[in-house]
């Protein structure tokens, strides 16, 4: 009696698999052959937060590490690599644009 419960229970999970990687199939594999399933690469790198919402979700002026001061006494935030801030930061005047706040 045991080894038919088992066998009960190895049969339902067997078919929970096989039902729901046919649906994964066939949903994702219609999404892919649609080219639905991903973002193209640019909308990628700049962001669904910008584009969906039109703000960056982790905003620089949010998100300022003591690393990234000009020395490790100074409380003043003096330096932002380009990529991290929403004006360029200092790396706009060294000609590093920051391709996720190009309009």
């Amino acid at each position: 009696h045991p080894w038919l419960v088992l066998g009960y229970n190895i049969a339902g999970a067997l078919v929970i698999v096989l039902w729901s990687s046919f649906w994964s199939c066939l949903l994702f594999g219609s999404l892919y052959f649609l080219k639905m399933l991903r973002v193209s690469t640019d909308d990628e790198f700049k962001g669904m937060d910008l584009i969906k919402h039109g703000e960056a979700a982790y905003p620089a002026n949010a998100w300022v590490e003591f690393q990234y001061t000009k020395d490790a006494t100074s409380d003043t935030k003096d330096y932002i690599p380009g990529n991290m801030s929403s004006n360029g930061g200092l790396g706009a005047q060294n000609g590093i644009k920051n391709a996720a706040y190009v309009g």
